[in-house]
């Protein structure tokens, strides 16, 4: 509308990237890369690498490639959850107003981060965002924002559909975890990632949880983040 200002970031984000074994050597490299291109500005972002139960020779390479980031070193292997619930430990007493969590293996645009947070503070209502997933080298999308099967199998909507496909408020009942940024006011209100669910289905049972309190999942279609996406399934999982 004329007349209305425009939109600048102010919010100071925390951006948690957790790192196992090799996933320093694999991914990191080019995951990091496009963290430190984003537009949005840097005094406002801080990187938390999280080296998963790493050896010291990966925790060292890591230092190398992110010298800028803030290291926090476990001492065994917590997954997705434990890796994620040690830095927002960190963060969430320092007073960031939003937290981003993003897998190591993916990459992302120059504006991923600018847009993600854009649309955090344009809909106060809404309150995890997922970027728009796309599965890395195509056009293909991996999570338009995932989808709870009434068995209670999570999955990803969208999957293998065309990048230019339209996404729905409607249609997310869960963010994905590779790239998914929660307001602060939730995990002071409903708590951290179960660390039980150590990979899969946490960012599912979390985004359950946030919804029955009345909190509201959404996707940021301009925050593009792409996926170098593996699906491994096992009797476990």
């Amino acid at each position: 509308m004329a007349g209305e200002r425009p939109w600048k970031p102010r919010a100071r984000v925390a951006i948690i990237v957790p790192a196992h074994r090799d996933d320093v050597q694999r991914f990191l490299p080019d995951c990091y890369g496009s963290v430190k291109a984003q537009t949005y500005p840097a005094s406002l972002m801080t990187v938390f690498l999280v080296h998963n139960g790493s050896a010291a020779a990966q925790r060292q390479q890591a230092v190398e490639l992110a010298p800028e980031a803030r290291h926090l070193t476990l001492a065994r292997n917590g997954g997705w959850t434990g890796g994620n619930n040690a830095a927002i430990r960190v963060a969430l007493p320092e007073a960031f107003a939003y937290v981003v969590m993003l897998n190591v293996d993916t990459v992302v645009d120059c504006e991923w981060l600018s847009a993600l947070v854009q649309a955090a503070d344009e809909h106060p209502n809404i309150h995890i965002w997922q970027s728009r997933i796309l599965l890395h080298g195509t056009t293909k999308i991996n999570s338009l924002g995932n989808r709870i099967h009434y068995l209670g199998f999570g999955y990803c909507h969208g999957y293998g559909q065309p990048q230019t496909m339209t996404s729905s408020a409607a249609m997310v009942d869960y963010a994905s975890g590779a790239a998914m940024l929660v307001k602060r006011e939730v995990f002071e209100t409903i708590g951290l990632f179960r660390e039980d669910y150590r990979s899969y289905y946490d960012d599912m049972e979390f985004c359950w949880r946030a919804r029955l309190v009345g909190y509201n999942v959404g996707v940021a279609d301009a925050s593009l983040c792409y996926h170098k996406y593996t699906f491994h399934k096992s009797p476990t999982r």
